[in-house]
Parts: C-alpha cells; structure tokens; sequence
C-alpha cells in the first residue's frame, strides 16, 4: 500500500468514527430532554448570559428558571 492510500484510510476512519460520535450524542440529546440535577441549570444560564462574564454573586436568571421548569429535572422523586 502506497502512502497516499493509508491516508485516505485514516481520513475515511476518523470520518467515521466522527459521525458515528455525532449520531449518538444527537440521539441522546433528542431522547433525554431532563435537566441533570448537579450542575446543569449553571450551564443553561451561563449559555444565556454568553457574552458577558458572570460576576460575584449574580443570580440564575429568568430563562434558565424557565427551561428547567419546562424539561423537568432528573430526580428519583
């Protein structure tokens, strides 16, 4: 095999392997909609409050509140 077919090889792979990676998150994501209950609404509303940097002692915000209450969170009880 010549250098330029293992290549392609690894490139058809990786390719692979990538959409393989992608195929299962988004059917998870689709699936299980629940919010986690550790840390996620930290996440959904910092991804709200994006541009800017969260500063000392801010309070989740209005939007975040909102989204965990419509998916529910992921609690035995």
């Amino acid at each position: 095999m010549t250098r330029p077919d293992r290549r392609l090889i690894d490139v058809i792979v990786v390719a692979a392997l990538v959409l393989l990676a992608l195929g299962s998150v988004g059917l998870h994501v689709d699936r299980y909609t629940k919010v986690s209950p550790v840390d996620e609404m930290q996440h959904i509303d910092y991804l709200y409050r994006a541009p800017s940097a969260p500063a000392y002692g801010d309070k989740v915000g209005q939007d975040a509140m909102r989204e965990q209450t419509c998916r529910g969170l992921d609690l035995p009880d």
